[in-house]
C-alpha cells in the first residue's frame, strides 16, 4: 500500500510541475507530458482503490475462513 501511495503522490507532483511548465514544455514539443502525468495519477488512484479492496477482502477471509470458500456446493 505504501509503495502505491508514494508512487501516486509522485505522479501528482509531476502533474503539478508539468502544469506549471506547460508553456515551456509545449515550445519543445513535450506538451503531452501533462496528459502522461494525469494518466499516471489516475492509474495510481485506481491502484490504491484496488489494494484497499484486496486488503479488506483478505482480512475478511482470515476472520471467517468459511467465507473464503464461498457457498457450499449442493452436489
Amino acid at each position: 500500500m505504501l509503495v502505491v501511495t508514494i508512487g501516486t503522490a509522485l505522479w501528482a507532483v509531476g502533474l503539478v510541475v508539468t502544469l506549471v511548465l506547460h508553456d515551456r514544455l509545449s515550445e519543445h514539443g513535450n506538451g503531452d507530458w501533462v496528459w502522461i502525468m494525469a494518466a499516471g495519477l489516475f492509474l495510481g488512484l485506481v491502484g490504491i482503490r484496488h489494494v484497499r479492496r484486496r486488503r479488506t477482502a483478505l482480512r475478511a477471509a482470515q476472520a471467517d475462513p468459511a467465507q473464503a470458500d464461498g457457498p457450499p456446493n449442493p452436489s
